[in-house]
């Protein structure tokens, strides 16, 4: 064989090694782009209402492309879809979701208001998937947001006031939704009926402590300290469940937006309003009658002091 013919042999091994070490990832990169538009078809299909989508089958099996009668065609655009909307569509819901949150910043205190807020915060509740852990309800005071036990698990580690990883994220959440409005808070635990044998600690603690750790997260996730006007424990004076006490129902953290009027009546509660007449007034009249009262002791004292016989003569005959 001739010197040319060995040489042509050897390329052609050479081709057919080549082909054997690097030829699958070729094979490979084929099946990836064939993948690749068969998911493009498949999404195509997805979101294409019924006539496009008989469109698009047509034009892949004639190559020609039905005129759309919807008097919303594209032009001379191979496209069958209408990619503006499909686009813009998530666009212009968040849009108006931005446009409905700007009426419930700043204080709120109408009713209606209070729907809104409502609507917002179920709107988050849904988004997040909490809708079995919490509840939202509109009472006389404002609005009542109910955090409790469900199908993901315990709010609190049992019989402390630890609070689990999901409730953890649940709050900080929910507290930028609190934050958006200026109103007061109050939050308040709440327990079981069960008791702790053995144990110094009682559900009236056990519940002041779970609400403070709401508290706390609830600050964490962006609502001022200034905003909360109480954190208390009720114990398992206030079950949703009354008929079974040690449900797991009961065991809850239940956070109130107020309305400004059921602020005020809290403060009365806590302190009685005086003008500054008033107190000025009462401070002068204390000041005199404790005056009053150190001198008439003062004198008492006086009297009550031993003495001997000779000044006891002397103040006698001084009284003659």
């Amino acid at each position: 064989m001739s010197s040319s013919g060995i040489t042509i042999v050897q390329k052609k091994k050479r081709k057919a090694k080549n082909l054997a070490h690097g030829g699958w990832k070729v094979a490979m990169a084929d099946m990836m782009i064939s993948l690749m538009c068969l998911f493009l078809i498949l999404w195509l299909l997805q979101v294409m209402d019924t006539q496009d989508s008989k469109r698009l089958v047509t034009y892949f099996q004639t190559g020609e492309i039905e005129p759309n009668n919807s008097g919303e065609g594209l032009g001379n655009s191979v496209s069958p879809i209408m990619l503006p909307k499909v686009a813009t569509s998530r666009y212009d819901a968040d849009l108006h979701r931005i446009e409905d949150t700007s009426l419930i910043e700043g204080e709120i205190d109408s009713q209606q208001d209070m729907e809104l807020f409502s609507q917002q915060m179920q709107q988050q509740i849904d988004e997040l998937d909490m809708t079995d852990s919490v509840t939202v309800a509109i009472t006389a005071q404002g609005l009542r947001v109910v955090v409790s036990d469900s199908s993901k698990g315990s709010m609190f580690y049992r019989g402390s006031a630890r609070m689990t990883p999901y409730y953890q994220d649940l709050l900080l959440n929910l507290a930028p939704i609190f934050g958006r409005v200026s109103n007061a808070m109050v939050i308040t635990g709440h327990t079981d009926a069960s008791r702790f044998k053995g144990s110094q600690i009682t559900n009236w603690e056990l519940s002041a402590e779970r609400a403070n750790r709401a508290r706390y997260f609830l600050n964490q996730g962006g609502v001022s300290e200034q905003r909360i006007f109480q954190v208390s424990g009720m114990a398992d004076t206030a079950p949703l469940n009354a008929s079974d006490p040690k449900s797991s129902e009961n065991r809850r953290i239940e956070l109130f937006v107020l309305t400004r009027e059921a602020q005020q009546s809290l403060q009365k509660v806590y302190k009685k309003l005086l003008t500054p007449a008033q107190t000025v007034g009462g401070d002068q009249a204390m000041m005199n009658s404790i005056h009053r009262e150190h001198s008439v002791a003062k004198q008492a004292a006086a009297n009550n002091q031993p003495t001997s016989a000779v000044d006891a003569l002397k103040r006698s005959t001084a009284r003659q």
